[in-house]
């Protein structure tokens, strides 16, 4: 599964004349196991049916695990390395520190992707609002310890990071209204308004073809945008919030009333 599809094609290639390795059997390698994510890791949330950006994935990681682990000791999780469900992956990023975001032509129909991205956004809108609200009562909320004001935490939140991998089209307004819905009709009424945010944040353009040195550039602005990890780094426990509850305000309901 995943990147292993890529090196087990390497292998296969140096082993072809003798016959040691059939590229063509399904069952000549296996996935990487069953999905075990560390809280307050660094998740990189990919299409897993698209080849291309599996492999991106493979050159990102090779350009810029170093400096991302140095930042976030947890680690990094590829969702596109394990078999796991769109539910799963949602909750590993919403109990991640940073989520790096592959956008390529396959993006705006992969639930998993689209799932991961509005989860995010909403924690982000939540938290703009409880900041904004804590602005405007800060002089009935501050607290005052040992002579020093302080306000009450609003907690961690996730960053993330879109990447724009080659191909990749921003989706214009009918997108939202003709296809999101067909994509993912149990989702929730506000994940159009959540997606609508996530394109507006500026991507890292992240071209495979390009040079080495280009590469090297643009995975260190990856690594330069995942936040350093806290010194007391808590456990975040969230789980996906925008599936709607059979019979409730969905996205396929709102498309055929």
């Amino acid at each position: 599964a995943g990147r292993q599809h890529f090196r087990l094609l390497g292998e296969a290639i140096i082993q072809v004349g003798r016959r040691r390795v059939s590229i063509n059997n399904k069952n000549s390698y296996t996935s990487a196991g069953p999905a075990r994510p560390v809280p307050n890791n660094v998740v990189v949330c990919s299409d897993p049916r698209d080849d291309e950006a599996t492999a991106a994935v493979g050159i990102l990681l090779i350009k810029a695990q170093e400096h991302i682990v140095s930042k976030v000791s947890a680690g990094i999780f590829p969702c596109c390395d394990y078999d796991i469900t769109d539910e799963e992956a949602a909750t590993a990023v919403l109990q991640s520190r940073a989520v790096i975001i592959m956008l390529s032509p396959g993006t705006l129909s992969c639930k998993m992707q689209l799932m991961c991205i509005s989860e995010v956004m909403a924690i982000q809108s939540n938290t703009a609002s409880d900041s904004a609200a804590v602005r405007v009562t800060v002089t009935k909320a501050r607290t005052t310890v040992g002579g020093v004001s302080s306000t009450p935490s609003l907690g961690s939140t996730v960053r993330i990071i879109p990447l724009a991998l080659p191909n990749f089209v921003f989706p214009p307004e009918s997108y939202f209204f003709d296809v999101l819905p067909q994509v993912w009709p149990e989702g929730r009424m506000e994940v159009p308004e959540y997606l609508r945010m996530f394109f507006k944040l500026i991507a890292i353009r992240f071209q495979t073809h390009d040079s080495d040195g280009i590469l090297e550039t643009q995975a260190k602005q990856v690594a330069m945008r995942v936040p350093e990890e806290p010194a007391s780094a808590a456990p975040l426990e969230r789980a996906p919030q925008l599936i709607a509850p059979e019979g409730g305000q969905s996205l396929h309901l709102a498309r055929v009333q």
